[in-house]
């Protein structure tokens, strides 16, 4: 989730199963456990962008937060947007697997 640097303790659907969401890698997140308990709460709402939607993103403006996102993501970065109640979406995409700051040799 955007804004959290805890480490990821739940594998979660995106889209929950209870909404419809299939059980797949395409529709997995792993998030802190706070975070998977807020996305549960009323308002909120999360999915995995498409291409076309990613792509969608990288036209905004150079200042957007999102823009900067889906302009940067590797091209198999599974993106996933999430809803608050105020109507606001925020990008987020997951760590690398040996955490941030990690450089591949």
């Amino acid at each position: 989730m955007p804004h959290c640097d805890a480490p990821i303790r739940h594998a979660d659907h995106a889209v929950p199963a209870a909404k419809g969401g299939p059980t797949s890698y395409q529709n997995g997140q792993g998030l802190s456990a706070g975070c998977n308990y807020t996305k549960d709460l009323p308002g909120f709402t999360t999915r995995v962008l498409t291409r076309a939607e990613i792509a969608a993103y990288a036209a905004g403006p150079e200042t957007d937060r999102n823009t900067h996102i889906a302009r940067n993501a590797r091209p198999r970065t599974h993106i996933t947007a999430i809803t608050t109640p105020t109507g606001h979406t925020y990008l987020s995409i997951p760590p690398p697997a040996l955490g941030w700051g990690h450089r591949p040799t």
